[in-house]
């Protein structure tokens, strides 16, 4: 049954709904090591993600400072501008790449030459979308569970959980299409704007895989099915196991 998944996820959505990040001025005003700086922006970040969930590492950190998108610590310790930079880099890292990340940073100075200013204007645009989208999401989502404990009222358990388990996979699929459409349009504006800065050549060569990082991303693929087959695998045995023992389910 999909109670407790169906809870768990309405659960989720409102918290997110309500989801804010910190104002400038309550970051921390004392500079802060590695370690604490992965603490810090992973717990602020961590709202974002239904499951625990590690969002900046401190290979990241460190390769963001090797590309110059952040300044180097001093004395090992990072301050609140740097801070706001890292929680802005977590979030549309998990859409752009560390140039197309790089390039957008470098368009701050158009906006605003404070820190303070540059972040407030990015907190107020997650807050609005993060608002809008997850409204949206609720509502179809408080639809739909409506409808399948309805269903189980009138004592269809089986047809209850399908159409359930069907119209959430139906907005996650309109999701998943809406964000790619989203990210190829992100990405042209991006390229456009990057060969006006640096020419086109020069921001393409930095958007090209590397040999290694082609291997690393084939690789990552080759574990992803093999762990997709395995678990296919165990469905299969499970779904066969209840055939024979009704009384044992797919968990």
């Amino acid at each position: 049954m999909m109670d407790d998944a169906i809870v768990e996820l309405m659960d989720w959505l409102h918290k997110v709904d309500e989801f804010d990040l910190p104002t400038y001025k309550e970051l921390p005003s004392v500079p802060l090591y590695m370690e604490q700086v992965i603490t810090y922006v992973n717990g602020v970040l961590s709202p974002l993600s239904d499951k625990e969930k590690t969002i900046l590492t401190s290979f990241m950190v460190n390769n963001y400072v090797k590309a110059k998108i952040i300044t180097e610590p001093v004395n090992k310790k990072y301050t609140k501008d740097q801070l706001g930079y890292l929680i802005a880099m977590s979030i549309l890292k998990q859409t752009l790449s560390i140039s197309e990340t790089s390039l957008l940073i470098e368009l701050d100075g158009d906006l605003s030459q404070t820190r303070p200013v540059l972040y407030e204007f990015f907190r107020l645009m997650v807050r609005d979308i993060v608002k809008d989208e997850t409204k949206r999401m609720v509502d179809r989502a408080e639809k739909y569970t409506k409808e399948y404990y309805k269903e189980r009222e009138e004592g269809s358990d089986e047809n209850a959980e399908k159409h359930l388990r069907d119209n959430l996979g139906l907005i996650a699929l309109r999701l998943s299409i809406k964000a790619a459409v989203e990210k190829s349009i992100s990405e042209a504006l991006l390229r456009a704007v990057g060969a006006s800065l640096h020419g086109e050549e020069l921001y393409e060569e930095a958007l090209t895989p590397t040999h290694k990082q082609a291997h690393r991303m084939k690789r990552n693929s080759e574990d992803e099915a093999e762990k997709l087959a395995k678990r296919k695998k165990k469905t299969a045995e499970k779904q066969k196991e209840s055939k024979l023992d009704p009384g044992k389910g797919v968990k």
